[in-house]
């Protein structure tokens, strides 16, 4: 079995680039999910030709079989089921990411901590700046 770690360390090694792309991560998802490449691609709203092209690059790329296809369905080889485990955090982070960034943008606190210890204050802000304050 082919760990993803060791795919980003022969890609960095050779001084090459990741060839897959978000897009191709997130049809993935969407077809495991699925488990059909033309119900991924309504929902994508994609043809279902584009889909089964991107998935068949990425293969060809990771040089991994993802699915076994068969005439009604698509299902995850182990090696497929293993790697939709990545996908879906690699995909989840990425909105996570994104989610930050507009509250950046929008200049909205996620979370403001304190911890109280008498007689002083400590506020922590999402930079990680404290301030001490002297309660009386």
């Amino acid at each position: 079995m082919v760990q993803v770690s060791e795919l980003f360390s022969k890609k960095l090694k050779a001084g090459g680039i990741l060839k897959y792309s978000l897009e191709q991560l997130m049809t993935f998802e969407q077809v495991a999910k699925s488990g059909s490449f033309s119900s991924a691609a309504r929902q994508m709203k994609k043809s279902q030709s584009s889909v089964n092209m991107a998935m068949s690059n990425l293969e060809l790329e990771l040089n991994i079989t993802l699915f076994e296809r068969t005439p009604r369905q698509v299902r995850l080889t182990p090696e497929g089921k293993v790697l939709w485990e990545y996908v879906k955090t690699i995909l989840e982070r990425c909105q996570a990411f994104d989610q930050r960034v507009a509250a950046f943008n929008q200049q909205i606190e996620s979370h403001v901590s304190l911890a109280i210890e008498l007689p002083y204050v400590t506020i922590v802000n999402r930079h990680g700046f404290n301030r001490h304050l002297r309660v009386i």
